[in-house]
């Protein structure tokens, strides 16, 4: 595919009259490396609706949002999918998470991480790293190994389906504050694990999205 370039006279030359330039080399003795500064690479989500690119984001949760409104998809740095609009499965739960309970020290928060962490085969002591000034995102970036950590804050509970659609867990937050771990859904429900009462069971989506409405719609999640 190398392109060719044809130059066309306007008058005939004789070859003795073309000439050929070089450039005169000149040796060069310094230093030949050049010290540039460097940056971390911004995390940027990209929203597009049927092939064409409707916004670029640096937060997900906005990102996740417009393309929920718009049917459209979002893409990260390397290419992989943050969420797309697609049909889900009628029901789905993540069986291998059972209940575990609060207490004795250790937050609702924190137990949703440890589970959402040992489900991923990582143990960590996620109330110590709370303690330490992490953040739940922080936490779950520091266990998930080249895994993209999601803060989906203001979202629909209908957006996070993509993700327990997909056997990944959301962590969500109730009016008191108090955080829950979803692993399933069907038509009418959504599945709760809940560190306040160490049960699995089933809530109303009316009823989660309402509860979770009152907490801020703040979910985090993550993708592989």
């Amino acid at each position: 595919y190398k392109k060719i370039a044809q130059l066309v006279l306007k008058n005939e030359y004789a070859e003795r009259n073309i000439k050929l330039k070089q450039p005169k080399f000149s040796l060069f003795e310094g230093e030949r490396l050049v010290e540039t500064e460097e940056k971390e690479e911004e995390n940027l989500y990209r929203v597009y609706v049927h092939s064409s690119l409707a916004g670029v984001f640096d937060n997900p949760g906005e990102a996740v949002k417009t393309a929920y409104a718009l049917n459209g998809a979002v893409r990260g740095n390397d290419g992989r999918f943050i969420w797309r609009k697609e049909t889900v499965a009628e029901r789905n739960q993540i069986m291998a998470i059972t209940g575990a309970t609060a207490g004795e020290g250790k937050s609702t928060l924190a137990v949703c991480l440890e589970t959402v962490l040992r489900f991923n085969g990582v143990n960590l002591n996620t109330q110590t790293l709370l303690e330490s000034g992490l953040s739940a995102e922080e936490v779950l970036e520091k266990g998930l190994n080249g895994g993209t950590v999601l803060d989906l804050t203001g979202c629909p509970l209908d957006s996070t389906l993509y993700y327990l659609n997909k056997d990944i867990p959301v962590i969500s937050f109730t009016e008191d504050g108090e955080a829950v771990l979803l692993v399933g859904f069907n038509d009418l429900n959504t599945v709760w694990m809940n560190p306040a009462n160490g049960n699995v069971y089933k809530v109303g989506k009316n009823d989660s999205a309402d509860a979770f409405e009152k907490g801020g719609n703040r979910f985090i999640t993550y993708v592989k």
